[in-house]
């Protein structure tokens, strides 16, 4: 819910021919500046893209309708941009609450002709407008659709599918997308959430972390219902100043409990949150740890392959980087490798302020991966090239080490 423009009434008054022989219209320019300045902002813009051009368009529809059970405060907003299967062009919502959970209710504040949602700019086109037309003091994004992480072959480690354009948005292009829409902020974004499957890994957080204070996401896939958005919504009903923070802590456990007999009823997950304060801190001690590996190679090839069969993993080649630390230590007999594996769990511990997880397997894994090819080399051949242009190549050259396995 935002203020009321004045400055509209004044462009009306200042173009009538005696505005312009009077000092008055200056007078009136300064006092509506002040008004409009002086209005309390609201607090929050929750800005939903859901890019919805392939198969999974009804889980968005629900997903909507599930944003319109919750209990929007006043001084939040939720938007939505939809773009359904098929070239059906795009809505945006600006989403209030009904009683219906068939039918979408909320007014369309846009409705325009077929976006590519696989493109960067479309993100950014969308948040861009989205802060012209609902400034807050905290913007949260929510990237909504089917994601890859490093499960297929590079031409596919994307999100953002988008089936009629056939494109999709790589972890460099959201990586744009990001540096936009902090041009556009002049500052970091809040928040970004990451509905989508295989997001929460290290590629990504060292791509995005620059422009984002924290990263919302999981390291496997996403449930079939996609977020619990009422209750996510509903999280800061009763207090519109909660903090990026405390915000971002809180979503993981509604997010695991709502598939934990709850709302969404009962399916293995996981969730975690970020805060990319933290990278600098990881990426010092991810590289001390490699560095040894590779410097003891020789002695400890054997145990580091053992090492990694036996790291949890949560698809082919996401391997949880606590559990691979973890795995390190109990194979090799060496204090300095002992206790930089030590210190990187601790820096992953910091990263992750936020974990939760339902289901078989995720006991004890520490809520985000890295790309880790198999003892034959994997997937090594034909991603090199690809993995090689990351940041968290630039950042931490941990494409040498994998060159070393």
């Amino acid at each position: 819910m935002q203020g009321t423009d004045y400055s509209q009434n004044y462009t009306k008054y200042n173009n009538l021919s005696f505005a312009s022989a009077s000092r008055w219209d200056d007078f009136l320019s300064s006092f509506y500046d002040s008004f409009n300045s002086s209005q309390e902002s609201d607090k929050w813009t929750i800005a939903v893209y859901m890019a919805a051009d392939s198969n999974i368009e009804l889980p968005a529809l629900e997903d909507i309708n599930q944003m319109e059970e919750a209990d929007i405060p006043s001084d939040v907003n939720v938007v939505v941009q939809f773009d359904g299967n098929g070239d059906t062009g795009l809505k945006r919502y600006n989403i209030v609450k009904d009683q219906d959970t068939t039918t979408i209710t909320s007014p369309i504040i846009v409705d325009a002709a077929e976006v590519d949602s696989g493109s960067s700019q479309s993100l950014s086109d969308f948040f861009s407008w989205t802060v012209d037309n609902y400034p807050a003091d905290n913007y949260m994004l929510v990237v909504w659709d089917h994601g890859t992480g490093f499960r297929e072959a590079p031409s596919r480690k994307a999100i953002s599918f988008d089936d009629t354009s056939s494109s999709r948005m790589t972890i460099p292009e959201l990586g744009t997308a990001l540096d936009s829409i902090y041009t556009k902020l002049g500052r970091k974004l809040d928040i970004l959430m990451l509905d989508a499957s295989f997001m929460q890994c290290a590629e990504l957080l060292f791509e995005v972390g620059d422009d984002v204070s924290y990263i919302l996401g999981t390291a496997y896939s996403t449930p079939t219902k996609y977020a619990p958005y009422k209750e996510i919504i509903n999280a800061m009903t009763a207090d519109t100043t909660i903090t990026p923070e405390n915000y971002s802590k809180a979503i993981p456990p509604l997010y695991i409990a709502s598939y934990s007999g709850g709302t969404q009823g009962s399916e293995t997950c996981q969730y975690s949150a970020v805060d990319t304060s933290q990278l600098a801190s990881f990426d010092t001690e991810l590289t001390s740890f490699y560095d040894l590996l590779i410097q003891n190679f020789a002695t400890y090839s054997m145990a580091y392959s053992w090492a990694y069969t036996s790291t949890i993993d949560y698809d082919v080649e996401f391997m949880d980087i606590s559990s691979y630390a973890t795995n390190i230590k109990s194979q090799v007999n060496n204090s300095s490798i002992d206790n930089q594996a030590d210190s990187l769990i601790s820096a992953v511990d910091s990263l992750v302020v936020q974990n939760n997880h339902t289901g078989f397997g995720f006991y004890v894994t520490s809520g985000i991966y890295i790309y880790i090819p198999d003892n034959n080399g994997g997937t090594w051949n034909s991603t090199k090239t690809y993995y090689d242009g990351l940041a968290i190549s630039t950042e931490t050259t941990w494409n040498n080490f994998i060159d070393n396995l």
